[in-house]
């Protein structure tokens, strides 16, 4: 679970508490959710959901407690976001046991998700 104001820094890392999935900001500025099945499930060892973002200049993902979750490069400048600032308070990221990867605020509500296990892109 990422908290709120946590930051992701280049080749940091998020796994599902079940082990299955890993959440993982690249050294090329892409945060990307794979499985860590075997490949004899249906899943494989692949990319599930990815954010779209390139950049030379890797940056740092952060998650704001308005519920926001950000991606900006070296120079600050935002790459990507979720666009759910001001949702609620006390935003978290959590990468769940199904391998979705979802921001909750205000205790438990649902604001974002990657709907991972449906192979969606960043939207």
């Amino acid at each position: 679970m990422l908290l709120p104001r946590a930051i992701m820094s280049s080749g940091a890392t998020l796994t599902s508490f079940n082990g299955f999935w890993t959440l993982v900001y690249q050294d090329d500025d892409i945060l990307v959710l794979t499985s860590n099945y075997s490949n004899k499930d249906r899943y494989g060892n692949k990319v599930l959901w990815a954010s779209n973002t390139m950049n030379y200049q890797v940056g740092k993902v952060t998650m704001f407690a308005h519920g926001n979750m950000v991606i900006s490069d070296a120079t600050g400048d935002l790459q990507w976001h979720t666009a759910t600032a001001n949702k609620g308070t006390g935003a978290t990221l959590s990468l769940q046991n199904d391998g979705n990867l979802v921001i909750y605020i205000d205790g438990g509500k649902s604001v974002w998700a990657t709907k991972a296990e449906r192979g969606s892109r960043s939207r």
